[in-house]
């Protein structure tokens, strides 16, 4: 293999696939990058267990140019000393090193056998929706922070639940003291068959690591494999392992119905949400909202102190009073991932869940259990 590449070409390359990391000690082989030149093309691999990136340059710019076909295996070290040279870089593969010159500057780095490398997955997807990277980006951010990202005993909730029914697909994670759904439109492309119903649950991080790998401009083709979500844009490729098993029944806890509905804003509950946190400890992350007199207070009480934060409400309707604790995290995650000016918490009583809707985006639904304390 050999092949000469604009240095901000290759790094930007290696930058995104390099976050990819396995910490499979016993397959040390994926710890390095795989580069393959093709004719026409350079691809970079990345794999762990959970997903496989392939990173795309094509051969038909100034900035690559493949003199001799190729593949490779050397250590992630090379990211890093990409961005160190200044000009054009030279990569070529002898029988047990890689070279790198640039300039003046020349390194030698050991390789891998690339016949060892994992075979990668080849199984082809069946689109199912096209998203702008703003679209995914938001749909992300949006429904993987109520996933429980360290549950050996139920792993299931490691991952978000997509779930198509009809022209709607559903995006859902909890960790069992909270939820959160977002409904997003399915809107075939013009020839494109509705693939129908169908239910996938990919790892939640995953799906944040898959953010990096791609850009705001790029628009994305969402595939579902057997076994695999895949994402791809015009050079890259991220293919996703889903987690086997059946998502628990949440329809059950979705309701409408409350026996007070509060509008307030957003912004004035989140900076109380903040101050009342000041006096939280790791024994105490307890709050507690009061209703009363068309006022919503923000209260705790904690061996560091105590707070009493009124805000106004701009509507109440049924009953006029309410009282309940939360975990005042679980409160402000729910809170800062949404973008609504004003929004509404409906109350079904003191050991009943919590219900906060957007009322600019009806296909958004959080949920918050309660927190039992001595009083209640």
């Amino acid at each position: 293999m050999k092949l000469l590449v604009e240095k901000n070409t290759l790094v930007d390359a290696l930058t995104k696939n390099v976050r990819n990391t396995s910490s499979q000690k016993e397959t040390p082989i994926l710890e390095g990058i795989y580069m393959k030149a093709e004719d026409n093309c350079l691809r970079i691999i990345r794999s762990n267990v959970d997903e496989t990136v392939v990173i795309t340059l094509p051969a038909e710019k100034e900035n690559l140019k493949i003199k001799e076909a190729g593949e490779v295996v050397v250590h992630r070290s090379l990211s890093e000393i990409t961005k160190q040279l200044k000009e054009t870089i030279t990569l070529e593969a002898t029988e047990k090193s890689l070279k790198i010159t640039s300039g003046d500057s020349e390194f030698e780095l050991p390789i891998y056998d690339a016949t060892q490398y994992p075979e990668l997955a080849q199984e082809e997807g069946e689109d199912f929706i096209d998203l702008t990277y703003d679209e995914f980006k938001d749909i992300v951010e949006k429904s993987t922070y109520c996933a429980n990202f360290t549950s050996e005993v139920r792993p299931i909730l490691k991952g978000v639940h997509f779930r198509k029914e009809g022209n709607q697909i559903m995006f859902v994670s909890t960790n069992s003291h909270v939820l959160v759904r977002k409904i997003v439109d399915y809107k075939p492309r013009e020839g494109q068959n509705d693939p129908g119903s169908f239910q996938l649950v990919p790892p939640a991080p995953s799906l944040m690591q898959a953010l990096r790998f791609f850009q705001k401009e790029d628009k994305l083709s969402l595939s579902l494999g057997k076994h695999y979500l895949i994402i791809q844009s015009e050079h890259v490729s991220c293919r996703i392992r889903l987690i086997e098993g059946n998502y628990p029944d949440v329809d059950r806890l979705i309701s409408t119905k409350f026996k007070s509905l509060v509008k307030i804003e957003r912004k004035k509950l989140i900076d109380a949400v903040e101050q009342a946190r000041l006096l939280i400890t790791a024994k105490n992350i307890i709050l507690t909202i009061t209703i009363k007199d068309n006022m919503l207070a923000v209260r705790t009480s904690t061996e560091l102190g105590k707070c009493n934060i009124p805000i106004s409400i701009q509507e109440i309707q049924g009953e006029p009073e309410v009282e309940i604790s939360l975990n005042v995290n679980y409160l402000r995650d729910h809170i800062r991932t949404m973008d609504a000016e004003v929004i509404q918490l409906g109350f079904s009583g003191p050991s009943r869940p919590v219900v906060i809707l957007n009322e600019e985006k009806d296909g958004e639904y959080r949920l918050l259990l309660p927190v039992r304390t001595v009083s209640s």
